[in-house]
């Protein structure tokens, strides 16, 4: 079960996720005030570098932004002559917030996301989230065939499984119109210019976090509470499952405490009694797991597969609340059985299901090293809080 607490009688706003009693999301005021992720700028091309495969555009943040050739639709990467040259005016969406000397990074293949869908003008078909279950996938991709065509770019999010046709159709014609009112700002002065600014975090939390059916949101400020409510698409069952608790803090603070303290170290106890340690370096985060006190009296390969298991579930959570993004390299211990190996990779991906950054374990090298890549948006949790 996911409980979503927002704490707003503190001197800022404080945003947990906690699953299953675990900490699993953590976000402050100052963390969700400064992310830029989603904006739309009106961008000015200031360079334009092929042997970077890259050109970097003034958004109207203190550093140019980094765009990649292949976040510009279209390009010919076998010709000389690219779509973009200094001086021109291009519409760019962030996609990673400014980390420290780097500046944002930024696309130019937009996309808008609603409750139910994501609008990709820059793609072709109809696809759907990987968390919709079997049986709803086949009902939700027969209405899909018949009030879409395949070369709207749209991705069907997890929520629609349960929407009404009449609410999807609504929300990809809202989607269209705000799109094209994007494209009308392109040829306009001055230049940069923020056009289109994303959701606020309580908004993101409802749209992408909080199913009325399975979770709960616990507020402790009535006038946020009756905002809340007010938001929530489901009147019928948000008095139930949002709560207004004006004492939670002196409940919940101890868990959420404990929670940070462990992700600010580098070491994270197993309750078998292994353990495993996260060092997070500039180029990657390298992350060795080892069995502690577990290899007394016991089966060793018994040890090792239970050791490896709890800590890929742990890897997985521990991802999700330090932020951890980019390249991460696991050392599990080495298992020689092919089924043991087979139910680790299974773990692992299962788990990172839950993860709105969407890890992948790309594979496992030579030395047997796993090697994952994560989205990073926003500066990892250490170097956002002071506890």
């Amino acid at each position: 079960m996911r409980k979503i607490f927002f704490d707003i009688s503190s001197e800022k706003k404080i945003i947990s996720i906690v699953e299953d009693d675990r900490l699993v999301e953590y976000y402050e005021e100052e963390d969700i005030e400064h992310s830029i992720v989603g904006n739309i700028y009106r961008a000015k091309v200031e360079r334009v570098l092929p042997s970077m495969n890259a050109a970097f555009v003034n958004i109207g943040e203190a550093k140019n932004a980094y765009l990649s050739f292949e976040e510009i639709p279209q390009i010919d990467y076998n010709s000389k002559h690219h779509r973009i040259k200094s001086g021109d005016t291009v519409l760019v969406q962030v996609i990673k917030d400014q980390i420290g000397s780097k500046g944002a990074k930024v696309t130019m293949k937009l996309t808008l996301a609603g409750k139910y869908i994501v609008l990709c003008p820059f793609n072709s078909g109809i696809s759907i989230s990987k968390k919709v279950k079997n049986a709803e996938r086949v009902n939700l991709e027969k209405i899909a065939k018949c009030i879409f065509s395949d070369d709207c770019g749209i991705i069907l999010r997890t929520n629609a499984a349960k929407a009404l046709e009449e609410d999807l159709l609504n929300e990809y014609r809202t989607l269209e119109a705000l799109y094209t009112k994007i494209l009308s700002e392109l040829n306009y002065l001055p230049t940069p210019k923020l056009i289109y600014q994303t959701t606020s975090i309580t908004d993101r939390i409802l749209r992408d976090y909080y199913n009325p059916n399975e979770d709960f949101i616990v507020v402790n400020d009535k006038d946020f509470y009756f905002d809340i409510l007010n938001k929530s698409d489901d009147k019928n069952n948000s008095r139930e499952n949002i709560v207004l608790d004006l004492d939670f803090s002196s409940k919940h603070d101890p868990l959420i405490t404990h929670e940070l303290y462990q992700a600010v170290s580098n070491k994270v106890a197993l309750k078998s009694g292994g353990y495993i340690v996260i060092d997070e370096l500039e180029a990657l985060t390298a992350i060795d797991v080892n069995t502690g006190s577990l290899v007394n009296g016991k089966n060793y390969q018994e040890i090792v597969l239970k050791t490896n298991l709890e800590a890929a579930k742990e890897i997985a959570i521990q991802l999700r609340l330090r932020n951890i993004g980019g390249i991460i390299i696991v050392d599990f211990i080495d298992m020689s059985s092919k089924t043991d190996i087979d139910m680790l990779k299974n773990t692992l991906e299962e788990e990172f299901k839950k993860d709105k950054n969407n890890p992948i374990l790309v594979e496992v090298t030579k030395l047997n090293l796993y090697e994952i890549v994560r989205e990073k948006t926003m500066i990892s949790l250490k170097n956002r809080i002071d506890i």
